[in-house]
């Protein structure tokens, strides 16, 4: 091969060289130029997904724990109001002193009536002084309106609510000693009505009973109540 052959050859070489040196960096800058400029579409919708599943999550857990401390405390203060009234309840028949209905061994009853001991100032013959003296207290349920009034001397209100289902006083002997049952239906929760609960409380009238078992116990008229006028 001649020498200017050579020379051509040789000159070839480099020039494809260098175009293949040039197209390659021409390559890597714009790869880089891309990788630069943001986010494929893929990758934002990939992003954009994962950020609304994470949001979703939480406004899940925010709702669901909003709506759990709502409903405790409603039932929190159902339940007190609940207490209120069985305890008042409760007070009345251990002051009681005789009772009217429900008969005594004859069943559950929606009235409960009864004579409670109570004290008052009284003036006799320029003397005054606190005498015995029972007060009439009637407690009812209306099954229709599902409602449990209680009046003292049928005149002052004492308990006037709904929160019952249904409510039954039975009056019943073991013995020498005279109980009261309680039974209060209660709902469990307000979204399923089926869900009933039942409640059942006895209560002994002490006066009645230790009357009962002692004999003697009004030793002197003067101590025996008389009914409130």
């Amino acid at each position: 091969m001649s020498t200017q052959a050579k020379i051509t050859t040789i000159s070839k070489l480099s020039i494809a060289s260098g175009n293949f040196r040039s197209n390659k960096a021409a390559g890597f800058s714009r790869a880089s130029l891309l990788s630069c400029f943001g986010f494929s579409l893929v990758e934002i919708l990939v992003g954009t997904l994962i950020t609304v599943i994470v949001l979703s999550a939480l406004y899940f857990f925010f709702v669901t724990g909003a709506r759990q401390a709502n409903s405790g405390s409603a039932k929190l203060k159902s339940f007190h109001r609940l207490r209120i009234v069985m305890e008042t309840l409760k007070d009345d028949i251990r002051e009681a002193v005789e009772f009217d209905k429900p008969e005594l061994n004859g069943g559950p009853s929606s009235v409960l009536e009864f004579q409670k001991f109570i004290t008052s100032l009284e003036n006799e013959g320029g003397n005054e002084g606190v005498g015995p003296r029972t007060r009439k207290v009637s407690y009812s349920f209306d099954k229709k309106d599902k409602r449990l009034r209680g009046l003292y001397a049928d005149d002052v209100e004492l308990i006037n609510t709904q929160l019952f289902e249904n409510v039954e006083f039975e009056r019943y002997s073991m013995g020498d000693r005279i109980f009261i049952r309680l039974h209060f239906l209660v709902k469990r929760d307000d979204k399923n009505t089926q869900n009933l609960v039942s409640i059942y409380q006895t209560v002994g009238p002490k006066h009645i009973n230790t009357k009962r078992s002692q004999k003697f116990w009004y030793s002197l008229p003067e101590t025996i109540p008389k009914r409130e006028i």
